[in-house]
């Protein structure tokens, strides 16, 4: 497999799978596997697996493909490939938006899929807020109320809010649970 022709399928993939890493496994078994075969399915599946212990979208898996199939070339061509496609599609679309949000019906939508957004946050943060209340609940209210009040009063912006909460908990996790 070329250069060329990793970039242009991890391009497709990318911009074609829904759902992530699982989304596209479908799609990279057949392409790299099975069409090309410069992976076994196992390295497949290794590669995907190393994707999930890393910070970062699953997709990093791309990254570690090409690194099987061209080493350092192949890593970064599979990376650009990869992340061109979602960066060129919402740059797309924002374009769009701004060339026509003054029209009234995209003003409308906008507005309308506020709720959607919030829902959305809402949700990952109640998904979030449920998964840690398993260990110690106290700390994590404590830390979300604080947070909650410091941004109200406009005391810390949002990033290093969200960093000195991470670092508040950690620590408060880490003197409580015995590590």
């Amino acid at each position: 497999m070329t250069l060329v022709g990793l970039v242009s399928s991890c391009f497709w993939i990318s911009l074609l799978s829904f759902g992530g890493i699982y989304g596209a496994f479908p799609e990279l078994q057949r392409v790299f596997v099975t069409q090309h075969g410069v992976l076994t399915t196992e390295q497949l599946i290794d590669a995907v697996v190393v994707a999930q212990m890393v910070p970062g979208p699953g997709m990093v898996a791309c990254t570690l493909i090409g690194q099987r199939v061209g080493g350092f070339a192949g890593a970064l061509t599979a990376f650009v490939g990869t992340y061109a496609a979602p960066v060129l599609f919402i740059s797309g679309i924002a374009g769009l938006f701004d060339r026509y949000r003054s029209l009234v019906w995209v003003r409308r939508a906008e507005v309308a899929l506020r709720p959607l957004v919030v829902g959305f946050m809402g949700a990952a943060a109640v998904t979030i807020l449920r998964q840690q209340m398993s260990g110690h609940p106290w700390a994590t209210v404590a830390v979300a109320a604080g947070a909650s009040w410091l941004h109200a009063r406009r005391v810390l912006s949002p990033l290093p809010l969200m960093a000195a909460a991470g670092a508040t908990c950690w620590i408060v996790f880490a003197t409580f649970s015995g590590h």
